[in-house]
């Protein structure tokens, strides 16, 4: 992966949303991983020949785990899109504060 310091200054202010951002994505990451742990042992139970009665809770317990997981993927993707957008915003009036001060003269 590549870093570049000078894009890193840019993120001054929406470090801590970046952060943010990382840390729901790591949860989201947890929530599929005991998503597919969860549907594993269903599965399993199910081949045992459990009856339907007695697996209501491990199928209602895979549901709010996708649930909670699907909430957490779009709340981190929000979080980062908002953050993105004041990076970009920002980058844009350093930009064009910089082609205002060089002048037309200069890219003719």
């Amino acid at each position: 992966m590549y870093f570049d310091r000078r894009l890193w200054s840019f993120t001054k202010g929406v470090r801590r949303r970046i952060f943010w951002a990382v840390a729901i994505g790591v949860f989201a990451t947890m929530f599929g991983i005991a998503r597919l742990a969860l549907l594993g042992w269903l599965i399993a139970k199910i081949f045992e020949g459990v009856p339907f009665d007695d697996l209501l809770w491990p199928f209602a317990g895979v549901a709010v785990v996708m649930v909670v997981r699907g909430w957490l993927e779009y709340f981190r993707t929000m979080v980062a899109h908002d953050t993105a957008a004041k990076v970009q915003v920002h980058l844009r009036a350093v930009i064009f504060d910089k082609v205002t001060e060089l002048g037309p003269a200069h890219f003719g």
